[in-house]
């Protein structure tokens, strides 16, 4: 395994920077960046057009066509997160308040874009799934 890495400091380099990606590479990750995810379209369009699969770490990608992509759901960080902020509130220094992880992770996976790039999913893949785009 090789990774490649294509930085952009500004949202209209995006663009360039997947399509050279999709040339050199078998598959591309799409981190939750405010500079890529707001040009996640672009992303998302030179992978199909190149038929490389597009896992994300925010379900929000596949929804936008991304392959899939294993994530945590914005819901379950604000829990954890009140959960926190109670314990300071009720008088726990935040020094004795343990780091954290969340260990739900959610599948989600777009049918569509898998049949456009030639990828079929198990059904068990599918069962396993927290959400499925037709």
């Amino acid at each position: 395994v090789q990774l490649e890495i294509a930085s952009c400091s500004q949202t209209k380099e995006v663009q360039a920077a997947a399509r050279s990606l999709v040339q050199k590479v078998e598959v591309l990750l799409l981190l939750q960046d405010s500079t890529v995810a707001s040009a996640a379209p672009a992303v998302i369009h030179a992978c199909i057009d190149a038929k490389i699969p597009l896992f994300a770490c925010f379900a929000e990608a596949v929804e936008m066509v991304a392959l899939a992509s294993l994530s945590i759901g914005e819901h379950k960080i604000g829990l954890k997160t009140a959960e926190l902020v109670q314990n300071i509130l009720q008088g726990t220094p935040p020094s004795e308040i343990p780091v954290c992880d969340i260990l739900e992770i959610d599948l989600t996976l777009n049918l569509s874009t898998a049949t456009k790039i030639g990828i079929n999913f198990p059904a068990s893949l599918k069962n396993e799934a927290q959400k499925v785009y037709p």
